[in-house]
């Protein structure tokens, strides 16, 4: 981020720059005009890729009309609502400034949670809700693997005949997924069609867990989360080989973290496998900068670009 709060240059939208900075930032008014200014994005994107189609041109030859869309809509929206200013103004600003952002997040958050609660998983799987120590999250099924054993906590052996027993019965492999959004925001409801895809894929069960998210908590307790959930995995009777950790984006860069520090701290411990999907793997974005780099070259047909 540059600048500071009461910059008046970097002063992120929705913070009046002739206003004393004690007084400057209102976290539900900035979230009232992000909704504004991305209504407006999302429509104009909308309305570029419907001119292109009309006239005959597409980004991409294999792009289908909802894709296309999706990814427009999304590079115009995104930079309206995830102001990345919005954490350098809860750095260094006062416990009221600080208090404020965090009520912008947990209400963007939130409401973006809402209008996603409805999604669908792919058909094929079912969705199940769950509750993994302090944390809300899913387990993604294929229907055609009912059969298999499922995650229950009632499944664990409670006497030596049953721990026999249960020893004979090889849990299935399953996935740990992370799901991205800067480290900001969304959730397992923003992700369900994609976490759903790779349990149908993958004919696995996977596990999504809705962790904690900044600025209302460091990266310790976010990776503290994810250590929560992949230790209820093995109390659940999954061996740890058969675990495969994955995620997108900020998902991707914490799956690889949780497999850094399980390796450094419990290397007896370490999962099967990793999946990252694009993972953040360069926190200080310093490729951005570069003229030549991939994001860049992309960055027309990406919806980060």
């Amino acid at each position: 981020a540059k600048g500071t709060p009461g910059n008046s240059k970097d002063s992120p939208k929705g913070i009046s720059r002739n206003e004393p900075e004690a007084a400057a930032f209102d976290g539900k008014r900035f979230i009232m005009k992000a909704h504004m200014r991305s209504l407006v994005a999302g429509t104009r994107a909308a309305v570029r890729v419907a001119r292109r189609r009309f006239n005959g041109e597409v980004k991409e030859p294999n792009w289908s009309v909802p894709l296309e869309m999706a990814v427009e809509i999304m590079s115009g929206v995104l930079p309206k609502i995830l102001d990345g200013r919005l954490i350098e103004l809860h750095r260094q600003g006062d416990t009221e400034t600080r208090k404020e952002v965090e009520t912008a997040m947990e209400l963007l958050t939130s409401q973006i949670d809402t209008v996603c609660a409805n999604i669908p998983p792919v058909p094929g799987v079912r969705r199940e809700s769950v509750v993994v120590g302090n944390m809300t999250g899913a387990w993604f099924t294929p229907t055609d693997l009912d059969l298999l054993i499922t995650p229950k906590a009632s499944s664990i052996s409670s006497s030596k005949d049953d721990a026999n027993a249960n020893a004979n019965h090889e849990r299935p492999p399953v996935v740990l997924y992370f799901h991205g959004g800067a480290y900001l925001t969304c959730s397992v409801s923003t992700h369900t069609r994609l976490i759903s895809a790779i349990s149908k894929e993958a004919q696995a069960q996977v596990l999504a867990v809705n962790y904690r998210l900044a600025p209302m908590v460091q990266f310790d307790a976010i990776l503290a989360d994810a250590v929560a959930a992949y230790d209820h995995l093995l109390a659940e009777g999954f061996e740890p080989g058969g675990i495969v950790l994955a995620g997108d984006s900020a998902g991707g860069h914490l799956a690889l973290a949780l497999c850094a520090t399980l390796a450094e701290t419990r290397p007896r411990d370490l999962p099967g496998g990793v999946y990252a999907i694009s993972p953040w793997i360069d926190p200080f974005i310093s490729h951005v900068i570069h003229e030549g780099s991939s994001w860049q070259r992309n960055r027309d047909k990406d919806y980060l670009g």
